[in-house]
């Protein structure tokens, strides 16, 4: 008889550190879909300056969705639309070799995207896109 209160002991202890686990997987499970979502921002607007014209890279600044044309539109049309209401802030830097970068470099574009985890704070994900000029 002490045998098997013994081992419907142990069996509960263990059962209740797996249960423990549960919370703290699907916590991580959200931060890295969230993470995801906006690395898909970021590379969709790096690749939709990649495929426009290069004049569109000629203008330094940095711009936000409510900026107007020719980037605020494009941030616009890239904004996701998260299952669980997450809100994420889209900003695109853009600079040319007049602003410090190396010769070689024709335009740079940045694309930051921040949002705020709920447990887990203020979130920062960063992509470049460089584009360079070829030595023949």
């Amino acid at each position: 008889m002490l045998e098997v209160i013994f081992a419907a002991s142990l069996l509960a202890i263990v059962f209740m550190v797996l249960l423990s686990l549960l919370p703290s997987s699907l916590f991580a499970l959200r931060k890295g879909e969230h993470r995801a979502q906006a690395l898909a921002l970021a590379m969709g607007v790096l690749q939709e300056c990649r495929s426009g014209p290069f004049s569109r890279l000629q203008s330094d600044g940095v711009y936000t969705p409510l900026s107007g044309p020719p980037f605020g539109p494009l941030l616009q049309r890239h904004m996701p639309v998260s299952a669980d209401g997450m809100q994420y802030e889209v900003e695109l830097q853009i600079a040319n070799p007049g602003a410090g970068l190396p010769r070689n470099l024709l335009a740079l574009a940045r694309v930051r995207v921040r949002w705020n985890e709920p447990r887990g704070g203020p979130q920062l994900l960063e992509r470049s896109l460089e584009i360079a000029r070829q030595q023949r």
